[in-house]
């Protein structure tokens, strides 16, 4: 039987076009964002403890289902607690932590990548690091911006990240990133 689309502030949203992806477990996974996700997804659908549970469980693979069958059955059998443990096992060591800082300073906005998912990227990568500096995360944005980006936000304001975000909006809205113009004759 297939389900109604549910009409929220008059947005349709279809339940089969809201998925979740499986937690692998690998170095690379951010385990607190899947979590996240995970909740926020289990909030849409409503989910009892028991279901959200049996969920996590089924969404597990390679490393995460193989940790997941290594667990104690009360651990297993108790949503907050494998939650615990996932973060336990999955997140990145504090030992490790210097590496997120760093990608923070050697994220570099893709030549063809919007100034909205650039900043977005740079702010994630900020609180993955536990950064609180603001002064740090508005340097790591501003170095990270395509040239012509980069120039124009420094002739503005920039003393909070929402100034610098401003900046750059209207900087690639403008069309400051357009190649040079066909009119100029080359010697």
């Amino acid at each position: 039987r297939q389900q109604q689309p549910q009409t929220v502030n008059s947005v349709i949203i279809s339940d089969n076009s809201v998925t979740m992806e499986p937690f692998m477990g690998n170095v690379s996974d951010d385990v607190i964002r899947w979590i996240n996700k995970f909740e926020n997804f289990a909030d849409y659908k409503q989910l009892s403890m028991s279901g959200r549970l049996q969920l996590m469980k089924l969404l597990c693979k390679d490393s995460a289902a193989d940790f997941l069958e290594s667990l104690d059955d009360r651990i297993k059998n108790n949503y907050d607690s494998l939650k615990k443990s996932f973060i336990q096992r999955f997140e990145l060591p504090k030992t490790l932590q210097w590496k997120r800082s760093a990608e923070l300073f050697t994220r570099l906005q893709g030549p063809k990548e919007p100034v909205e998912t650039y900043m977005a990227a740079i702010l994630n990568l900020a609180k993955k690091s536990k950064s609180s500096d603001q002064g740090q995360t508005l340097a790591a944005m501003i170095n990270g911006f395509k040239p012509t980006i980069k120039l124009a936000v420094l002739q503005r304001p920039m003393d909070t990240i929402q100034e610098v975000m401003e900046s750059a909006r209207i900087a690639e809205a403008a069309n400051v990133e357009t190649s040079p113009s066909s009119d100029i004759k080359k010697k």
